[in-house]
């Protein structure tokens, strides 16, 4: 009898762990719960999903407008995985997905076909209206995708944390982003790496972004907690990678968030664009990191682009940039880039320090860094007629001005400029 009630008690439970799995073409597509008219394919269950799309888009098969490997109305939708081989969606592509719950350790693998093709629309591991993003991937080599790309996606209040983008190869039309958060919340410890493909829109380690600027609790030490903020975000470009658009470690659009201790690694690919270690709207700037030891930085117009460490849109009011670094080595192309320790005019006290670390090569610029070094193995050619504003320069290397003269405010150690 106890064995007879275990086995009863395992097939009854075994849907709910595991999840159901769906291939298509093979299931029926269903009404869409959000478009009318639309079919998508999507399964009953919210959780423990795996969904296969495979077919060759040439008309003979009907194209689902959506396919989501798990979605609710209600609660969470974890561990579900979507593999998209081939085919052709219109709209969204969502591992996992709730309209009021968390969604969590959900992926979306991605290798041929067409998705996102229309005005709204996304390829996203896990999407929320109102609840935390936490650890979903998007993982990407081939194919086109039309619309934006995101790991995790808070589209409302809530956090997005520790998801990830991997593009090895591919189309990209729209803009590309770790974890995103439109509402109160944290994108925080996101992850971009990307080694191959084109992007056409730019691309961002964590993404905040809300409507109207949010009180500041003065009483709270930790602001960024209760706002939008974007904190410990990374994105690597590497490989062959093609992007078009900014690059930014993290980026708050339009509030007062704060941007913290965000990374972009730079070691292959071409960028044309400016790229940002932090970028602020009205908010702080801190401690944010550019490295940069290959590829290489263009204008998308054929002139000059600036990197900065850090960043504020609103200059003038009370943002700050302060501590952030940009770190040189190797031999990246960067004849036609300024870079920049920030954008503010307290650049002489804000701490953002630029370092070369063996590199040989020519900038056309450097600007608004409190702390410059040049260790003994660099050979640093500056070709831009300036200004080079420098506070302190510590100078063991060779640093050659060839147009115009760099401004030193504070002291010069080691070897003079010539």
């Amino acid at each position: 009898m106890k064995s007879i009630t275990a086995i009863l008690f395992l097939l009854v439970l075994t849907p709910c762990v595991f999840g159901a799995v769906l291939s298509y073409p093979g299931e029926l597509l269903r009404n869409d719960p959000f478009e009318e008219d639309a079919q998508s394919l999507f399964p009953a269950g919210a959780s423990g999903n795996a969904v296969t799309v495979d077919y060759v888009p040439d008309g003979k098969i009907a194209d689902p407008d959506s396919v989501f490997a798990g979605f609710t109305q209600d609660g969470a939708s974890e561990k579900n995985k979507l593999v998209f081989k081939n085919g052709r969606v219109t709209r969204y592509v969502l591992g996992g997905f709730s309209l009021q719950g968390d969604v969590k350790a959900n992926s979306v693998v991605f290798s041929d076909g067409l998705a996102a093709d229309a005005a709204i629309a996304k390829l996203c591991g896990g999407q929320t209206k109102n609840g935390d993003a936490n650890e979903n991937s998007a993982t990407i080599s081939g194919g086109r995708i039309v619309g934006d790309v995101y790991g995790g996606d808070a589209d409302g209040d809530g956090n997005a944390s520790e998801n990830s983008v991997k593009i090895s190869n591919g189309k990209f039309s729209g803009f590309v982003n770790g974890g995103g958060v439109s509402g109160v919340g944290i994108a925080r410890k996101n992850r971009v790496a990307i080694s191959g493909g084109t992007v056409a829109m730019g691309v961002a380690g964590g993404f905040a972004h809300v409507a109207g600027v949010l009180p500041v609790d003065k009483e709270n030490k930790k602001d960024e907690e209760k706002t939008n903020s974007v904190l410990e975000n990374v994105v690597k470009i590497s490989g062959r990678a093609e992007i078009d658009g900014n690059v930014s470690g993290g980026f708050v659009l339009d509030s007062n968030g704060s941007v913290k201790k965000n990374t972009v690694d730079i070691s292959g690919g071409t960028i044309r664009g400016t790229v940002y270690g932090g970028r602020a709207f009205n908010g702080e700037a801190s401690g944010n990191t550019v490295v940069i030891s290959g590829g290489a930085i263009k204008d998308r117009n054929g002139g000059f682009s600036p990197v900065y460490a850090g960043f504020v849109e609103e200059a003038e009011n009370n943002g700050r940039a302060i501590g952030n670094a940009v770190v040189i080595s190797g031999s990246p192309a960067l004849e036609t880039i300024t870079l920049h320790g920030n954008n503010l005019p307290t650049w002489k006290t804000d701490g953002n320090t630029l370092s070369f670390k063996g590199f040989r090569g020519t900038i056309h610029g450097l600007s608004r860094f409190q702390d410059i070094e040049i260790d003994r193995e660099s050979v640093v050619t500056v070709d831009g007629d300036g200004p080079h504003e420098i506070f302190n320069l510590n100078n063991r290397g060779r640093i050659v001005f060839k147009n115009g003269k760099a401004t030193v405010h504070g002291k010069v150690d080691g070897n003079p400029i010539e």
